[in-house]
């Protein structure tokens, strides 16, 4: 597998053959794989499951088809509709979009252990810097949307594998799919209640022309698979008809490592 890693000397300078490292190296990795995700809530009245059923929104008919892998988007959809084509079975169908990534880091352990240039977290180097940047910019087919005054994306978690079922094998970058649920303990919460287990432990930075930097706190360790999702805020009028959609793209994993 190919990576997109590529570093910059910061203070010093690298000489390779002796590895002899700068005080300050900086990497950067794209993402190798992402899952666009959806959650739904549905509105309707009492008693509508009986009379009519459910019918969950079939997350595949969302495409990222020629989407970048560092690219995606967040944000939330509502509308109504027909629940098995009958007129008196409409409801309110509130869907929200999130953005799983996961960044293949093999390559440093792996470079780590030829002794090759890349600095080893602990006695060679530590990790001082850990940060995931993004682009963004408001979807130009926003309609009815209430909220563009407050930020589409509401956060970023270091989630692992569990929103797409443990199963790489399944990601599919080019469809959407539903977020599982979260099993804690044998008691079962959604998605964005599951997500607000993993502490955030980071700050968040906008700039300028709509860049987002979450900077993790010192002292996370990193793995070969990194794992983050962007979250959508939530919907906070799900009955009405809109679309309020944030793209983002150029989304990186920056990581600074300081040589003792």
């Amino acid at each position: 597998m190919k990576h997109s890693l590529f570093y910059s000397t910061v203070i010093g300078a690298i000489c390779l053959s002796n590895q002899v490292f700068a005080e300050t190296v900086t990497f950067e990795e794209k993402p190798y794989l992402r899952q666009q995700l959806i959650t739904e809530q549905q509105v309707a009245p009492a008693g509508f499951g009986d009379r009519c059923g459910k019918h969950p929104y079939d997350a595949s008919q969302i495409s990222v088809k020629d989407v970048p892998l560092d690219a995606g988007f967040v944000g939330y959809q509502s509308q109504k509709r027909l629940s098995a084509g009958k007129a008196e079975c409409e409801y309110d169908s509130n869907i929200e979009h999130h953005n799983w990534l996961e960044f293949d880091l093999s390559a440093y352990s792996d470079f780590a252990d030829n002794q090759a240039q890349v600095p080893k977290q602990g006695a060679d180097a530590t990790l001082s810097y850990l940060a995931v940047s993004a682009n963004t910019v408001i979807d130009k087919n926003n309609a009815g949307c209430e909220a563009l005054d407050k930020p589409l994306l509401e956060t970023i978690r270091r989630l692992g594998p569990w929103p797409v079922n443990m199963d790489r094998s399944s990601v599919t970058p080019e469809v959407a799919r539903t977020a599982s649920d979260y099993d804690f303990d044998g008691s079962i919460f959604s998605y964005r209640e599951g997500a607000n287990f993993y502490i955030k432990r980071h700050s968040r930075e906008d700039g300028e022309n709509g860049k987002v930097t979450f900077v993790f706190d010192q002292g996370v360790n990193i793995r070969d698979n990194f794992q983050v999702t962007f979250i959508s805020t939530p919907n906070p009028s799900p009955k009405t008809k809109s679309q309020c959609l944030l793209n983002l793209s150029d989304i990186t994993l920056h990581l600074t490592y300081e040589k003792p």
